[in-house]
């Protein structure tokens, strides 16, 4: 017999900012059930115990100065974070020649000046696109490698077009003009390698998921995805209820919870990768703007691939351990070692194009990949890792991609509403807000958006 629940709000998607909404509304009182697709907690934070002590990021990691909501909420929950290891050189690789550089660009990629230069212009665009809007959706009609192509030098476009890659996941043949403009305030302070992100959590971010989960009233029902979700009517007039059809995933090997069921609630927080929010069945269907803009805003692709050594090599070389590789499937690795960890740990990053290649590899074939453009940079000590443990994203059955979605030319006018129109479903999701996008502490803000218009809506 199907099961049917009641409950004051169903949360769908136990990532960051699921779960900051149901722990948001659990510490108000208020009755939560969340209902996840995959085997396990996190969503795009996923770490991975290492042989050598601690653990791996094999997905969101970084923690900024400006990221004010996820430094609160860890604090809240008795986490510590850590500062990320700045020391020694950083290292250039093109055309097989690895060249040591200070600082953040390097000089033989684009020279300081032709960065800023270029990114003077961006700022000048921007300031006059403020109060243009017809020349905003002319600019957004262009690509950004067709932008680039037009107004900066061949060194500076390369520069830019890394950044662009690696920061969306994607080619600048396929991302907006506009986009590029968005990232502009990041390229302006002359940097590749990005030296905002100043922290990492201590023990790995996925101990955030398991503290905020440690507070909810029920366990998270895992392998349990939503299928359908439909406004019914409620006994009163405005006491529509949301119902939310739940199926056993297909891919889950997680069976705490038996078979299908229903949950009814007051109202729900679907807190899912944007891509996955088409793929829900609807009654009332989703309006066509909102349905064709998400369908259009497609998830970046990305490999993000943890190798794992006996100790920090490279530092007894002076070297830093992050690298920018102009060409090859690698475009960049960064040092990642645990604190308090007795190995060593270098992420390789697989972005845009090259994913779609590297991931039709067999394993044994794409893991030498790695390894080779680790050697490349830093030397043979990089050729025997203990183990590589990696992330396919965008083979990933309830994510699709990563870090996040990105914009290609023609999607300037899609504004996100705050809820589906004609559900009580309020989104969140990093990919889902203004704020920090792309980032936990995005999540973090959106989960905490999405529990305040809930209390608003129950305040009478």
């Amino acid at each position: 017999m199907q099961e049917n629940l009641t409950t004051d709000v169903v949360v769908i998607g136990a990532g960051l900012a699921g779960l900051t909404a149901a722990y948001d509304l659990t510490r108000r009182g208020i009755a939560v059930v969340v209902v996840e697709a995959s085997d396990r907690i996190g969503g795009r934070v996923r770490d991975v115990m290492l042989s050598t002590g601690g653990s791996a990021e094999l997905g969101a990691q970084w923690v900024g100065p400006e990221h004010h909501e996820l430094r609160s909420l860890v604090h809240e929950l008795g986490i510590d974070l850590v500062p990320v290891s700045t020391s020694g050189l950083n290292v250039f690789v093109e055309g097989g020649t690895a060249t040591p550089f200070a600082g953040r660009i390097p000089e033989s990629m684009a020279t300081r000046a032709a960065i800023l230069d270029a990114t003077a212009t961006l700022d000048r665009l921007a300031a006059s696109l403020k109060t243009d809007q017809a020349a905003l959706l002319a600019l957004d009609a262009q690509t950004a490698q067709g932008w680039l192509r037009a107004h900066v030098s061949a060194p500076v476009e390369q520069a830019l077009a890394y950044v662009v890659r690696t920061e969306l996941c994607a080619e600048p043949s396929q991302v907006s003009a506009a986009a590029l403009l968005d990232l502009y305030s990041d390229l302006a302070s002359d940097r590749l390698l990005r030296d905002s992100e100043t922290d990492r959590v201590a023990g790995g971010p996925e101990r955030i998921a398991h503290a905020l989960a440690g507070v909810l009233t029920e366990p998270v029902r895992l392998g349990q995805q939503a299928v359908f979700i439909e406004r019914r009517p409620g006994a009163s007039a405005g006491s529509d209820v949301v119902r939310v059809h739940v199926t056993g995933s297909a891919d889950s090997q997680v069976t705490d919870f038996g078979g299908d069921f229903t949950v009814d609630a007051r109202a729900a927080v679907l807190a899912v990768p944007s891509a996955a929010v088409t793929r829900i069945r609807w009654a009332p269907a989703l309006p066509g703007w909102l349905d064709q803009g998400l369908q259009r805003r497609p998830m970046g692709a990305v490999i993000k691939a943890a190798l794992e050594y006996p100790e920090p090599f490279w530092q007894s070389v002076g070297r830093s351990g992050s690298v920018i590789l102009a060409d090859g499937d690698v475009a960049s690795i960064i040092e990642s070692t645990p604190d308090g960890g007795r190995g060593g740990v270098l992420h390789a990053f697989v972005v845009g194009d090259a994913v779609h290649r590297v991931s039709r590899m067999p394993v044994d074939e794409r893991h030498r990949v790695l390894v080779a453009a680790a050697v490349s940079a830093l030397g043979a000590a990089a050729a025997a890792p203990l183990a590589i443990h990696e992330a396919l994203w965008a083979e990933e059955p309830h994510v699709r991609g990563g870090y996040g979605p990105y914009s290609p030319p023609g999607l300037e006018e899609l504004v996100l509403p705050v809820s589906v129109p004609g559900h009580r479903v309020f989104l969140a999701g990093s990919d889902l807000t203004t704020v920090n996008e792309g980032y936990m502490d995005g999540a973090v803000h959106s989960g905490h958006a999405a529990a305040l218009h809930v209390v608003a809506l129950f305040t009478p």
